[in-house]
């Protein structure tokens, strides 16, 4: 686990985004509202911050439950893919499958197949001169 890069990795992607922590909050805010009650926290600006500069406060370390790791991926999904997003989660401790970012990051299902792609276009029939 390595909060500190996991906390970097959250400002970039924040500002990349060009939201501010308190449009991060909100954002996280309606998906938690829209999880499971028992895993709605409240989420804010010092929160957020806490997370991006990995704070520790007595001894607590501020990290994200994995109910919003997955929340953040879902957010930054435009900027990472199925490997960053996995290398993120573990940052802060947490081991995220495929399966589970599938929604986000879906399995590969064309395949191009290098004899069609290299071949030359076929002539459609016609009746022109």
């Amino acid at each position: 686990m390595d909060l500190k890069q996991f906390g970097e990795q959250l400002q970039i992607l924040r500002k990349q985004a060009r939201w501010s922590q308190e449009q991060l909050a909100e954002a996280l805010d309606q998906l938690g509202r829209a999880s499971l009650p028992a895993e709605y926290r409240v989420i804010d600006g010092t929160l957020l911050s806490r997370w991006e500069h990995a704070r520790t406060q007595n001894g607590r370390q501020w990290k994200p439950t994995r109910t919003y790791i997955l929340h953040l991926i879902h957010l930054f999904a435009a900027q990472l893919d199925l490997v960053r997003a996995q290398q993120w989660a573990t940052h802060a401790g947490y081991a995220i499958s495929p399966a589970e970012l599938q929604v986000w990051f879906p399995p590969s299902t064309a395949v191009p197949n290098p004899a069609v792609t290299n071949a030359q276009p076929l002539a459609m029939p016609h009746n022109l001169p």
